[in-house]
């Protein structure tokens, strides 16, 4: 049911990350989720994503919320985040050091576990007050697009590359918005909603038609599935088939 979905998530979730948690209102103005009880904990690997997600903030960031709420009704050990820099992120989940991650895996040992019912957006924008003479995505030959770092190739960057792009690698959404607000680059890859939550909205705009729709989940490694969830998930029936 999820295949198509999981093939462009483990694609793409790094980079619409912001998106995936939503807007800030939706989770920030949320009752505290009401948990089972925890036997041990897991990590769930991720990177600084302020306001989103972060290590300084309370509760971790606005966005965390999502991930802690369905853990709380879903899975037997305790969430525990623990914040990386990208590039040790992609390096533990490439090393199989990993039970939980935002990141996408390198290889097929993992699962998709979506958690919220929408997708989101994922394209390219631009700045509002020097837009491209032509609003269409055939015109990207030449262009400089800003995109975040990954830690690994992926059939995003040949996509891009394929249409003419020539790809800037970025560490932190801040950053890649300050570029483009300044003229550095041309694009940006992003998300459709986080350049709203962090100001950006009178400034950017996203191109259209988006070019992916994704879904909001995380990755596991099968071998952590009872390590995880409750007795009865559904995806232990799953490990167990």
């Amino acid at each position: 049911m999820y295949s198509a979905m999981i093939n462009l998530s483990k694609i793409l979730l790094l980079v619409a990350l912001p998106g995936l948690i939503l807007s800030t209102n939706t989770w920030a103005n949320s009752k505290p989720p009401t948990c089972v009880r925890k036997e041990g904990k897991v990590q769930l690997l991720m990177s600084e994503y302020p306001p989103y997600l972060s290590a300084t903030a309370a509760d971790y960031g606005t966005g965390y919320y999502i991930f802690k709420n369905y853990a709380c009704k879903n899975f037997k050990a305790e969430l525990e985040p623990l914040f990386l820099p990208q590039k040790r992120v992609s390096r533990l989940v490439k090393q199989g050091e990993w039970c939980l991650s935002l990141m996408p895996p390198p290889n097929d040992q993992y699962r998709f576990v979506p958690v919220a019912p929408e997708p989101v957006k994922l394209g390219l924008l631009f700045n509002r007050h020097s837009p491209p003479a032509t609003n269409t995505l055939a015109e990207l030959k030449g262009k400089q697009v800003a995109i975040l770092y990954s830690g690994m190739p992926t059939p995003l960057y040949k996509k891009l590359r394929d249409m003419g792009a020539d790809l800037i690698a970025i560490e932190s959404t801040q950053q890649m918005y300050k570029m483009l607000t300044a003229n550095r680059v041309d694009y940006v890859f992003s998300d459709n909603k986080s350049h709203k939550d962090l100001g950006y909205e009178e400034q950017l705009q996203m191109l259209e038609p988006a070019l992916f729709d994704i879904p909001v989940g995380f990755f596991y490694k099968p071998s952590c599935a009872k390590k995880i969830f409750t007795p009865g998930h559904p995806e232990l029936e799953i490990d167990s088939d």
